[in-house]
């Protein structure tokens, strides 16, 4: 081996990486918010020590896991799609037709729910295997926090996409990392009281946390409670207006990508 080519390779390698944005904020910042999520959720469990509690808390944790997947997947699997589209240069074959924006979205959204119930039923059953947590024996209704994590997940892929469609296929790592970064102030594991100052104030703006702070009540509780409307209510209005200004988001960059050639160049 020539240490001076392996020298060489490896000063090539950094410096690629440093003029990479997405690489970057994944090497740093995705450890930076798996820290900030499983650190809050420790500091959570450590105040709500009691061994009564095991079993509600084990509960609890998968039981949020599984509705997260679905904010996940929501975003992730729009975007995944249209970047597929990308790589397979069909994006093009796809914009010169007659189909219009409106139902490019919608038929991402309906393909992304298709996946996303297979997942859930896969991550349901497998619960149930494996740690006897039978989501469908508590008596209570989803109907609400579904709704808010569906439409705030459309929402971020539908952004996602936009972006990817304006500035070019160096922002897809937004397509498998938005959501994440997003996820400590959703409250997933651990209540808004256990955030600081500034992360509790930026939580009430992301919808996702008023769906989260019922659900895991509902299932420390392993039982039927009653919904707070008023909370649930203004987080369905919050993921609402995410779905609308992002379908606006997406015609803008539609156009603007037309207009500066960007589509040419996927």
């Amino acid at each position: 081996m020539s240490f001076i080519r392996i020298y060489h390779l490896t000063k090539y390698y950094l410096l690629t990486f440093r003029n990479n944005i997405g690489r970057i904020i994944l090497i740093v910042f995705w450890p930076f918010f798996d820290l900030l999520i499983w650190g809050y959720t420790t500091i959570y469990l450590q105040t709500n020590q009691n061994s009564e509690n095991i079993q509600s808390m084990v509960a609890m944790i998968i039981g949020v896991f599984i509705f997260w997947t679905i904010v996940l997947k929501a975003q992730q699997e729009i975007a995944a799609q249209f970047n597929e589209d990308i790589y397979s240069k069909n994006l093009s074959n796809i914009l010169i037709s007659p189909i219009k924006n409106s139902e490019i979205i919608f038929a991402l959204i309906l393909s992304s729910m298709v996946k996303i119930i297979i997942i859930s039923l896969v991550l349901i059953i497998s619960s149930y295997m494996l740690y006897s947590f039978n989501l469908f024996k508590i008596n209570t209704n989803f109907l609400y926090p579904l709704s808010i994590l569906y439409l705030f997940g459309w929402s971020l892929g539908i952004m996602v996409t936009a972006i990817i469609l304006r500035f070019g296929i160096k922002f897809e790592f937004l397509a498998w990392s938005l959501a994440l970064f997003l996820q400590p102030f959703s409250c997933v594991f651990y209540p808004r009281t256990t955030l600081p100052y500034i992360f509790n104030i930026i939580s009430w703006f992301i919808p996702s946390s008023y769906a989260f702070e019922y659900l895991r009540k509902i299932f420390l509780n392993n039982s039927y409670i009653q919904i707070d409307s008023t909370n649930l209510f203004f987080g369905l209005i919050i993921s609402l207006l995410y779905f609308l200004s992002s379908i606006i988001f997406f015609n803008y960059m539609m156009k603007s990508a037309k207009k500066n050639g960007t589509l040419a160049r996927m």
